[in-house]
């Protein structure tokens, strides 16, 4: 709605729209349950992203750090039980780079907010094209609250998401609370080594037949 000129918004009417803002974000909340967890090169050169690795055809598969793995996180157990059933249910992670400025003002606006969050560092081209198969975005920062996407920052926005998934305004993390570090979004070493675990190994060479006794006799 686009108010006529001189037209005075009232307070209530304010806070009615604000609401009702909020109560559209929240009805469209669903939480993701399945992430793709690795890149897949094909022999065709086709790309795929899966939650599972590929095993029946020879291709090249690239570990995507999981976007949201935070019901494993030890630091969550401390939390108000409030804030850890949110971050379980409504996982927030902060896709970010470096000399980045508007990535560091979302980080720190989540920080002084208390916002339980997982960082995923976008460093080359693998990690571009996995940030746009994820979340449709190919620039940082992009902040992921379940499975709503957010690209850039905007303050009021990642404010309005927040408040409709129902994280407190306010930090409620202890005081011994650390935010686990960045992570890069791909992991091709991960990749080749779980590759080369994976692939099968020749058989051991065969011990030679022990000589013959010159009796004739073998034992």
């Amino acid at each position: 709605m686009i108010p006529r000129p001189g037209f005075t918004w009232k307070r209530s009417e304010f806070k009615t729209q604000r609401m009702a803002v909020l109560v559209l974000l929240a009805c469209q909340w669903l939480p993701s349950t399945s992430y793709a967890l690795y890149k897949v090169v094909g022999p065709d050169g086709k790309v795929s992203y899966t939650d599972r690795p590929e095993t029946q055809t020879p291709a090249q598969v690239t570990t995507l750090s999981a976007p949201a793995d935070t019901s494993s996180n030890s630091t969550l157990q401390n939390l108000p039980f409030s804030l850890r059933s949110l971050a379980q249910k409504y996982p927030v992670v902060l896709y970010s780079a470096k000399d980045c400025s508007p990535c560091d003002q979302g980080r720190s606006m989540l920080k002084q907010r208390g916002v339980p969050f997982s960082e995923r560092l976008i460093a080359n081209s693998a990690d571009s094209d996995a940030l746009q198969k994820l979340t449709g975005a190919r620039n940082v920062p992009v902040m992921a609250i379940g499975s709503q996407v957010n690209q850039g920052f905007d303050a009021d926005v990642w404010v309005q998401y927040l408040d409709a998934a129902g994280y407190p305004s306010t930090s409620q993390l202890p005081r011994n609370y650390v935010f686990s570090a960045a992570q890069p979004l791909t992991s091709v070493a991960a990749a080749a080594a779980g590759k080369a675990a994976s692939a099968p190994r020749p058989n051991p060479p065969r011990p030679a037949p022990p000589p013959k006794s010159p009796s004739g006799l073998q034992f």
